[in-house]
């Protein structure tokens, strides 16, 4: 019994580890989506307009489409990994930490990155639009 709790705290250890890997995630893959953005932006604006505004506009929502995927697949891992970390809590007898809650879990702090990262990419894509020649 005392290994079987040994197991489960070392359980417990490794995902305390990974939940705040897939948090981190959710916060992190936006600005360096918008940092990107802005940096080839910027070189293409250098460059003389070697790249058609069109095409970069349209290159950027495309990848903005796999970072707000990425975002998402992380914010389910943070989910999964929480309700893991749950019932572990439980057949420890451990008192929940409170991480799935609406107002101080992921949930909370994700969606207006999610929301910020879908505005970018709709943005862009209609910049894409407007610079067609």
């Amino acid at each position: 019994h005392e290994l079987h709790q040994a197991a489960l705290r070392k359980q417990l250890e490794i995902m305390e580890t990974r939940i705040v890997v897939h948090g981190n995630r959710v916060w992190q893959l936006p600005f360096t989506y918008f940092g990107f953005s802005a940096i080839a932006a910027s070189i293409a604006v250098e460059n003389g307009g070697s790249i058609p505004a069109h095409s970069l506009l349209f290159a950027l929502s495309a990848i903005g489409i796999l970072v707000l995927w990425a975002m998402i697949d992380a914010r389910r891992s943070y989910v999964r990994t929480g309700k893991a970390m749950n019932l572990i809590e439980d057949e420890l007898s451990l008192t929940r930490k409170d991480r799935l809650t609406s107002t101080s879990g992921l949930a909370a702090h994700s969606t207006p990155h999610i929301a910020i990262c879908i505005a970018a990419i709709a943005a862009l894509f209609v910049g894409g639009l407007w610079f067609l020649p």
